[in-house]
C-alpha cells in the first residue's frame, strides 16, 4: 500500500499531497544502550526502521556502528542515495533526523521540487540536525528547480562554497537555517551560497548567519538574479573581527534584490565590524531595503551601503536605521550619499 507524507495511504480525504518522506539517520547519534532501540520496538531507531514499506528503502543510515540498513561506502554515499531515491516533481522530502552529518564528497541535488529539512524548529540556531561540510561545492543541478532547504545547522569548510548552483536551478527556498562559521578558520573564500548567471528567484528567510573570523560572503550571486532575503541576521562576533562583505554581486548584468527586516551587526557583547553589508551591484539593477537595521558600532556609515555599486543602480530605502549609541539611545535613518 502506498504511503504519503500525512497518512498510511494515499487518500485525498487526508491530503492532496502525494510526495514521499525519506529519512537520513546518523548511526552514531544515539545507541541502543541509550534506549534508541527497545525490545518492544518503540525506540526512535525502531520506528524509523518501520518506515521501510513493502521492502522499499525509505530510511538511509550513515555507515557507522548502529547502522540498521544498507551499508554505504561513506556518509556522502548514504545521503546521495537518499537524494536519488526522490522522484522528480512529486514533492518528496529527505528528512535529516537529529545528528551530525559530514559529507566528504560533493552532493548533487538533482531532483526538482525536493525538500531537504531537519526537525522543525522556531529559531534557526535551535536546529537539531547539523551538516558539517568536509568538501565544499554541494551542487544544485540545472533541473533542480523549487528546492527547499530548512531547519538545518550548516557548518562550512574554510575557503569553500557550501552550496553552488548550476545554470537553471531556479526558485529555491532556504529558511530557518543556521550558518554557523564560529570556530572556522578565516578565509574570504568561505561562503554559503554561490549562484551562476542564470540561477534566479531564490528566497532566504528566517536564517541566521554568524562568523567570528573574517569570512567570505553569505550570498555570492553572479548575473541576472532576483533574490529575496527576509528576516535574516548577519552576525559578526568579536571586537577585533572585520567581516568585509555579507552579500556580493559579481557582474555588470542587471539584477534585483529585496531585503526586508534584516539585521547586520553584532550578536551582542563585543562588537566586530562589517565593512560592506552589500556590494557589487551594477548595470541598471535595483536594490530595495525595507525595515533593515545596522549596528552603529559594528557597521559603517550610511554612505558605505553603496560601496562598489554602479552609478545606475537604483537603491530604495524604506525606514532603515543605524542603531544609536552604546547606551541604546536613538537611531539614525540610513540615507544615501
Amino acid at each position: 500500500m502506498a504511503v504519503n507524507k500525512f497518512g498510511s495511504q494515499v487518500d485525498g480525504r487526508f491530503s492532496p499531497e502525494i510526495g514521499q518522506y525519506y529519512y537520513m539517520v546518523d548511526s552514531n547519534f544515539r545507541t541502543a544502550a541509550q534506549g534508541w532501540s527497545r525490545a518492544d520496538g518503540t525506540g526512535p531507531l525502531d520506528l524509523w526502521q518501520a518506515r521501510e514499506v513493502g521492502g522499499d528503502t525509505r530510511v538511509f543510515y550513515t555507515p557507522e556502528t548502529g547502522n540498521q540498513g544498507a551499508t554505504y561506502a561513506n556518509q556522502s554515499a548514504a545521503i546521495q542515495a537518499g537524494i536519488d531515491a526522490q522522484i522528480d516533481f512529486r514533492g518528496d522530502t529527505l528528512f535529516f533526523t537529529p545528528g551530525l552529518y559530514t559529507p566528504a564528497t560533493a552532493l548533487n541535488f538533482n531532483v526538482p521540487d525536493a525538500r531537504y529539512v531537519g526537525p522543525e524548529v522556531r529559531a534557526a540556531r535551535a536546529a537539531r540536525a547539523t551538516i558539517t561540510d568536509a568538501i565544499g561545492d554541494h551542487s544544485f543541478a540545472a533541473a533542480a528547480d523549487r528546492c527547499e532547504i530548512a531547519y538545518l545547522r550548516l557548518v562550512p569548510l574554510t575557503a569553500q562554497n557550501f552550496f553552488v548552483t548550476v545554470s537553471g536551478s531556479d526558485f529555491g527556498h532556504m529558511h530557518h537555517c543556521f550558518f554557523d562559521a564560529t570556530g572556522v578558520a578565516a578565509s574570504v573564500e568561505t561562503k554559503l551560497f554561490a549562484s551562476v548567471a542564470t540561477t534566479t528567484g531564490w528566497q532566504f528567510e528566517d536564517c541566521e548567519f554568524e562568523v567570528d573570523a573574517a569570512q567570505g560572503e553569505i550570498l555570492n550571486p553572479v548575473g541576472a538574479n532576483q533574490f529575496i532575503v527576509r528576516r535574516c541576521n548577519f552576525i559578526v562576533e568579536g571586537a577585533t573581527i572585520t567581516w568585509v562583505t555579507c552579500v556580493l554581486f559579481e557582474t555588470t548584468a542587471a539584477k534585483g534584490m529585496v531585503m526586508e527586516r534584516c539585521h547586520f551587526g553584532s550578536g551582542g557583547g563585543a562588537n566586530g565590524l562589517i565593512t560592506n553589508p552589500i556590494t557589487g551591484m551594477a548595470g541598471g539593477s535595483i536594490l530595495r531595503l525595507i525595515n533593515c537595521t545596522m549596528d552603529g558600532t559594528s557597521t559603517p556609515t550610511a554612505g558605505n551601503i553603496e560601496t562598489g555599486f554602479d552609478a545606475t543602480v537604483g537603491i530604495e530605502l524604506v525606514e532603515c536605521y543605524i542603531s544609536g549609541d552604546a547606551s541604546g539611545q536613538g537611531g539614525t535613518l540610513i540615507t544615501l550619499t
